[in-house]
Parts: structure tokens; C-alpha cells; sequence
């Protein structure tokens, strides 16, 4: 019965890799198969350019990378991370930081007097 039951998880982990070269992800998407986070049991072809990532980084940042890959012409990448925000909470949190650190605007005077100049020309001929 257990060389029954091995027989039969080769023949779906052959099944669930022959789908996905039949599928492809050309476009991008989540990967569901045999095997663990870690096993590497799933053939994958890929295209030069393209990444891998591990399923941990995967399920912790999918709202990110679903978007990115959205952005770049592709599919939503859906993880079934038990809806961890992680990855967006951690893209919110480098935004604030970026924003603390950019530099304070510097105007001088002679673009403040430009531009006064300019509202009082836009002004007088509104009243023309």
C-alpha cells in the first residue's frame, strides 16, 4: 500500500510539473506543486532577464511583487500566505524612512520673485 501511495505522489508531482511547462509563466504567477518551499521539485523554464525567488520571500512580500509584476505587463502573483501584510508594511515603512531622509526643498529668492512675477502677469490679464 505505501509503494502504492509513493507511486501515486510521483505520478502527481510529474503531472503538476508536465502542467506547468504545458502552461508556462511567460507572464509571470504563483507556483503550486509537489514538494516544499525549499525541495526544488518543480522543473522550471526560464527566460533570460527573468528571477527566482524563494517561496518565503514569495509569501512575504507577494502584495509587492503581484503589483511589480502587474506593472511590467504580467499576472497577479495571489500567494496563500495566510494574509501576511509584511511585504507591505515593510515597502510603507521604506517609503516614510525615504521621505525623512530626502533633502528639504530649497528655494531661493530670485525663483520666489520669478514666480510672483508671473502670478501678477497671469492676474492683470485675467482682468484684461
Amino acid at each position: 500500500m505505501a509503494d502504492a501511495a509513493a507511486k501515486l505522489a510521483l505520478l502527481k508531482a510529474a503531472f503538476a510539473g508536465a502542467k506547468a511547462l504545458v502552461k508556462g509563466f511567460s507572464t509571470g504567477g504563483y507556483v503550486q506543486g509537489s514538494g516544499t518551499g525549499t525541495s526544488d521539485s518543480i522543473p522550471a523554464r526560464l527566460s533570460n532577464g527573468e528571477s527566482v525567488m524563494t517561496a518565503k520571500a514569495t509569501s512575504m512580500f507577494s502584495p509587492i511583487l503581484s503589483a511589480f509584476n502587474q506593472l511590467g505587463g504580467g499576472v497577479p502573483i495571489v500567494a496563500n500566505n495566510g494574509g501576511s501584510n509584511i511585504g507591505m508594511d515593510m515597502l510603507a515603512a521604506a517609503v516614510a524612512r525615504g521621505y525623512q531622509m530626502a533633502p528639504q526643498p530649497v528655494v531661493s529668492v530670485e525663483e520666489i520673485n520669478r514666480t510672483q512675477r508671473r502670478v501678477q502677469t497671469i492676474e492683470n490679464i485675467g482682468r484684461l
